[in-house]
Parts: C-alpha cells; structure tokens; sequence
C-alpha cells in the first residue's frame, strides 16, 4: 500500500518524535498530490500548527493507519511533512522517500502510563454542571478515570479538569477527551478516555512525572 492509495476521510495518526518525547495526533487525507498525501493540519488554540519535518533529522515523523482491506495497522516510518496553503487554508503534505513508499506492517510505540491518582472534574457538555471523579492514570494520547454512578455521559466526547505539581511546577490541566472503554464496579465505573487535544502542557506534565519516576 502506497500514501497516494490511501482513502480520503481515512483515519490517520501522525507520530512526531524527538528523542524520549513525542506528539501524537489524528488527521485524515483531504486531497492526493504526486506521490503523497493532503491531510488536515494539527491544531493548537483552534489555530493550524506548521510543521516542516524532514525524512531524517533529530525530529522524525511516523505516519500510521489501518489496511482498509485486511485491517492491519501499517506505517510508513520518518516521512517528510511540509506545510502548504491550499484554497486558502493550512494543511500538511506528506511523502516520503521512493525506497519507503510502501507501507509496513507495524505498531505504533507504546505509550508509558502514568500514575495521576489525582481529583478533577468531568463535564459532558456546554452548560453542564462539573461532576466530580478521580483521575487514575493517563498516557501522551490517554487517561483514565473513576466517576460515581451520577455521571451519566450523554456523549463519548467530555471535558476533564485537574490539577497537579511535579518538581515544583503547578499544572492546571483541561482537555476535550473521548470516552473509548467502560467498566462498571461496584459503587463506581472506570473509563478510558482518548485525549482529543494534547497541548504542550500535557507534553510538559507527562515529561517531568516521567523523570520523578525515573529518579525513584
């Protein structure tokens, strides 16, 4: 499978990397261009980020999906990324080198989870009172988190709020979550959520709950 065969409206996961650090996002394919692929740019403050990434540099980008046939996960690993301006709106074109066009069967790099063990705060809409949980544990591009049974989400899609400090620095983190698992217990029910928008604070954050650990 080659990026020129991919299927606009495909679900896309780009993986930025640099050394221990990575920034991972979901983009679909809007147009074909050459040998390459048109996708929607990642956002920061609802405004477009520009990325330009070579093939090979200390900054590198993975490119994953699914076989719209056989349902593998595939990639095509350090593709380059180039911001361009298309019918006046950002977007990013991807390609990569003529010996890596086709894809490989592959995995993406796990993410390390991370103990929060932390209060915060869920809403599951725009006018919604806050409910209170209790934040488990959460990843670069996950979280998880126990509500009592008076949360009953109307929706996948829930804002999460909580704050913490690591190595003196005080955090006060928000983002838009999807709900992907359930498991209901006994007075309670835990969920699994997908972050919709890691931000650099979430980058920060995870980085230096990772060095605390690492210095234990």
């Amino acid at each position: 499978m080659e990026l020129k065969e991919l299927q606009l409206g495909q679900l896309l996961i780009i993986q930025i990397i640099w050394g221990e650090m990575e920034l991972e996002f979901h983009t679909e394919p809007v147009a074909h261009e050459g040998n390459g692929v048109i996708v929607k740019p990642y956002e920061h403050d609802g405004h477009p980020v520009e990325f330009n990434i070579e093939a090979k540099g200390e900054i590198y980008a993975d490119l994953f999906t699914d076989h719209p046939v056989t349902g593998e996960r595939v990639s095509w690993k350090n593709v380059k990324i180039e911001t361009l301006e298309r019918d006046g709106k950002i977007v990013y074109l991807v390609n990569t080198a003529s010996y890596n066009r086709y894809a490989q069967t592959d995995e993406r790099r796990e993410h390390e989870r991370l103990l929060v063990g932390q209060p915060g705060q869920i809403v599951n809409g725009i006018g919604e009172k806050p409910k209170e949980i209790f934040i488990h544990d959460m990843s670069d591009n996950g979280m998880s988190f126990y509500a009592n049974d008076d949360f009953k989400p109307t929706s996948n899609r829930v804002y999460i709020s909580f704050q913490d400090s690591v190595s003196k620095s005080s955090f006060r983190l928000k983002t838009e979550c999807q709900i992907v698992y359930t498991k209901k217990e006994e007075d309670r029910t835990f969920y699994g959520c997908e972050i919709l928008n890691v931000n650099h604070d979430f980058l920060l954050y995870g980085c230096l709950k990772r060095l605390r650990m690492g210095k234990k």
